[in-house]
């Protein structure tokens, strides 16, 4: 029917049987900048979803953990919304090397989106709709034989959440196999990698679902709830340690849920310390042991000898008292042994030095509970979905393979003060990005079974329990007009 019936698509895999949606994967270059602001190119694996029945895509950066979307095109109206505007820059942007590669994924996407449609057009309402997508403004001019440009960036769409990156300027790869020269055969190169295709659950993305429904405007506290999709914080090290910060995940907002105040709201901070022994013998060694790998990192062999000399001579001296080598032979004997022989020779042990250190911090842990009551029909849908926007963000994510299992959502936890919607509450404490470690529903908390006549419940009662993904530190704490973490 169309001129793209015989393109090699064989690159494209269906996502499930008899589904009308497409993936396959590209490799770009993409820009990547330090944390000292120096830019370098790499090459890193971009998936494109096509959707036959209605001529759009989406563009993601393909990563292990789980993909991050980076653009959607929507054919009907032939507009390009960008996501993630710091991705789009670092693949996308910049010179015109950049540009090339937002062409050809462009005109590669479109071409094989009309060959499999055309391949698939086995009844009448099959081929109608490839007509009707050839109509569209950015699919006519590929049956008319002229290219198309890439697609304008918009500002129609308000999910756009970070800012573009102007420090793009990676350097134009000439065997890159994306050039501006092979536009026309990017899909001939395209490779599949299922393990790492999720099956994305329903995104509300920017929905707020607000309980009670209707409140007096005479100004009110309440909690603020946002899922947030994981971003992983990577490995850390020396250099950037300072660097991971868990707001790193505050990037792509989902749903918003808006609950009342509760009775009891509190805090519990705790740090972790434990006694350490270190008697005079071990303290000796690790003195020793201090100074020998001290010398060796600096290839001073003279200091190595005179560690190894003062050491001998400090346990030469010790033998010189009668009562401090009765007492260190016996402990050498009671190691040896694997008994207390001081103990029971000498009547005495060595001093532990024992002190109580710090060895760590600790997470905080929250949890809140929520009586539903709905007053009318549509408050009980709105019930409905909020317990039900809860439960999808709280469970993992499987692959198209089942093979992997993705990170859940996260979610951001807001005390907002006198209905202000971004006012967090001066007197309260604030909290920092959570995992939800677990959802509870009591479908009955009245004690008997009763719903409406639609079939809601008259009454539900959720608990969560939430665990802050990073510790508080000191530094954190400001001089600014609030309660602080």
């Amino acid at each position: 029917m169309g001129k793209y019936k015989d393109r090699d698509t064989s690159g494209w895999a269906q996502t499930s049987a008899g589904a009308v949606t497409y993936n396959a994967t590209f490799r770009l270059n993409k820009t990547i900048t330090s944390i000292s602001g120096a830019s370098s190119s790499s090459k890193q694996d971009v998936k494109v979803t096509l959707n036959t029945n209605t001529g759009n895509y989406d563009v993601y950066e393909k990563n292990v953990l789980g993909d991050t979307l980076i653009y959607q095109y929507n054919a009907s109206n032939n507009k390009t919304v960008i996501k993630n505007e710091s991705f789009f820059g670092s693949f996308f942007a910049g010179d015109s090397g950049r540009t090339s590669q937002l062409r050809n994924i462009n005109l590669g996407a479109r071409e094989s989106n009309l060959a499999l449609i055309d391949k698939n057009a086995t009844t009448d309402v099959q081929r109608n709709n490839y007509i009707n997508i050839t109509s569209y403004e950015g699919y006519r001019p590929l049956e008319d034989n002229t290219s198309t440009a890439a697609p304008d960036r918009t500002e129609d769409d308000q999910e756009n959440v970070a800012p573009a990156n102007s420090n793009n300027t990676g350097v134009e790869d000439p065997n890159d196999s994306t050039n501006v020269d092979d536009a026309v055969s990017t899909a001939e190169r395209l490779t599949l990698v299922p393990e790492t295709d999720f099956r994305e659950p329903v995104a509300n993305r920017g929905l707020v679902l607000r309980y009670p429904k209707e409140i007096p405007d005479l100004g009110y506290d309440f909690i603020r709830i946002t899922a947030y999709n994981y971003v992983t914080s990577g490995l850390p090290s020396l250099s950037n340690q300072r660097t991971q910060s868990a707001s790193r995940v505050l990037t792509d907002p989902l749903e918003t849920v808006i609950l009342p105040m509760q009775p009891n709201l509190s805090t519990s901070q705790s740090v972790d310390w434990g006694g350490d022994k270190l008697d005079a013998l071990k303290g000796s060694l690790a003195q020793a042991a201090e100074g020998a790998i001290t010398t060796l990192s600096e290839f001073d062999a003279a200091g190595l000898a005179k560690v190894v000399q003062d050491a001998a001579g400090n346990f030469k001296k010790a033998l010189e008292d009668s009562g401090t080598k009765q007492a260190l032979i016996a402990y050498f004997a009671g190691q040896a042994a694997g008994a207390n022989i001081q103990g029971r020779t000498t009547g005495q042990v060595l001093n532990p030095n024992l002190e109580l250190l710090f060895t760590g911090p600790r997470m905080r842990t929250f949890q809140f509970n929520f009586v539903f009551t709905p007053r009318d029909e549509d408050e009980a849908i709105t019930v409905r979905k909020i317990i039900k926007t809860f439960k999808r963000n709280f469970s993992p994510q499987r692959s198209t393979s089942g093979l992997f299992l993705k990170t859940p959502r996260v979610f951001q936890i807001e005390y907002i003060f006198d209905d202000s919607e971004t006012s967090n509450h001066p007197f309260l404490n604030k909290i920092k990005p959570c995992a939800m470690t677990s959802f509870n529903v009591n479908y009955t908390p009245d004690g008997s079974y009763s719903t409406f006549p639609d079939g809601s419940m008259t009454s539900y009662a959720i608990s969560m329990s939430f665990g802050e993904l990073q510790p508080i530190y000191a530094d954190e704490y400001d001089n600014s007009d609030d309660m602080g973490f």
